[in-house]
Parts: C-alpha cells; sequence; structure tokens
C-alpha cells in the first residue's frame, strides 16, 4: 500500500436513543416503571414511526435526580 493511500476506521456511535426495554435494562428499573415515569411526565420519549424511544439524555436527566 502506497503511503497516499486511507484506511477507513471502523466508527462506532453511540446510541442517542434506547427503546423502552433498553432504556429499562440501563437505569436498572423495571418497562412498567419507565411507562409510569413516562405517564407523570418525569421521562421524554419520542416516537419514530410506530417505535417508542427514550433520549439518552432524558435517562441521564432521571438519574441525575430529574424525577423526584
Amino acid at each position: 500500500m502506497s503511503k497516499n493511500s486511507k484506511t477507513l476506521e471502523p466508527r462506532t456511535f453511540e446510541p442517542r436513543a434506547l427503546s423502552i426495554e433498553e432504556a429499562a435494562e440501563a437505569c436498572g428499573l423495571s418497562r412498567a416503571t419507565l411507562y409510569r415515569l413516562l405517564n407523570d411526565g418525569k421521562l421524554t420519549t419520542i416516537k419514530v414511526g410506530a417505535r417508542r424511544l427514550v433520549p439518552v439524555g432524558s435517562i441521564d436527566a432521571l438519574l441525575d435526580g430529574g424525577a423526584q
């Protein structure tokens, strides 16, 4: 290979949003608890098509005491 050829490094991305199941596991909570927090307005989610996703920032705010 010549010195000028570029080698593409594989990219790794951190997820920006998680499914309800993934968010529950990440927080150590049940799905029912996550849905209760959602219904109480203490957790923000977004809808993408038929899927409901939890932004990572919303999880961070919840774990930092945003759901007191």
